[in-house]
């Protein structure tokens, strides 16, 4: 018997201990560590999302030509007509009252409906007493519709006091092949541009810009070198570039050497839409 304590002696006190450590209450196990992210996560609670609320879509607005018929009874009336014969009446009705914008929306009803009708209806307003821009739209219409009865009226018109209504009859009639007074026009306004006033010169860079490229390119390259006024050469240059004419080089590339930014930049615009195919 004393042999066998002996024997066990030695683990007696570990025995002991595991029995002790086994009767106490377990230990609580660690909360789990949430993993960690590279990602900060805000601190802030994040809100709900509140729906937007549904709001109707306004009815679409009516077009502008719409919204112009809509205030031009006189109009509504050229719409509603049953024939031609009707149609030129509420037209002529509309060409005779005093509202001038409502005459310049009968241009592209007379454009359509074409004929000895709408050339009359057009040299009437040509020669009547409007404006100069009604006046000048009426012979640009003309020179469109290309009847030779138009002729009377245009040149009549070529001896306009006004050079706005003078140069779109020339230009009507260079457009049915009577070049003669396009050409007379541009003497003129070639001496124009020698004029001490800025205003003149300026108006007749206008009116070039508005003419046929090949009758008017030689004049704007007189403006181009206008020695006073660096707008109106910016102008020449940019109107000699939408004629694409190869002859307007030589004197764009003397432009890009001029004093005023905006001119060498109005050239070189110009020089690129010329040697674009």
């Amino acid at each position: 018997m004393k042999s066998v304590v002996l024997r066990w002696w030695p683990i007696l006190p570990a025995i002991a201990i595991a029995v002790a450590v086994a009767g106490r209450d377990p230990a609580p196990e660690p909360e789990p560590r949430p993993a960690t992210n590279t990602r900060r996560t805000s601190t802030l609670q994040r809100a709900p999302a509140i729906p937007e609320p549904v709001i109707p879509a306004p009815e679409r607005a009516p077009s502008r030509s719409v919204r112009r018929r809509e205030a031009s009874p006189g109009l509504q009336a050229v719409d509603a007509a049953l024939g031609r014969d009707e149609r030129i009446a509420r037209l002529k009705d509309v060409l005779r009252g005093k509202d001038l914008p409502l005459k310049s929306r009968v241009f592209p009803y007379l454009r359509a409906i074409g004929g000895p009708e709408a050339v009359a209806l057009a040299a009437d307003v040509l020669q009547g007493e409007g404006p100069p821009w009604l006046r000048a739209r009426a012979a640009d219409l003309l020179g469109e519709l290309g009847l030779p009865t138009a002729f009377p009226a245009l040149l009549e018109a070529t001896r306009s006091e006004d050079l706005v209504v003078r140069a779109s009859a020339a230009a009507a009639l260079d457009r049915l092949g009577q070049p003669a007074p396009l050409w007379e026009l541009i003497g003129t306004l070639s001496e124009r541009l020698d004029d001490p006033d800025v205003a003149k010169r300026a108006e007749a860079v206008d009116i070039l810009i508005g003419m046929p490229s090949r009758a008017a390119w030689p004049v704007l390259v007189k403006a181009l070198g206008d020695p006073a006024d660096s707008r109106l050469r910016e102008a020449a240059a940019d109107a000699l570039g939408r004629t694409r004419l190869a002859e307007a080089v030589p004197f764009l590339e003397k432009a890009l050497r001029d004093p005023e930014a905006g001119v060498r930049r109005a050239a070189e615009r110009a020089l690129g839409t010329i040697r674009t195919p």
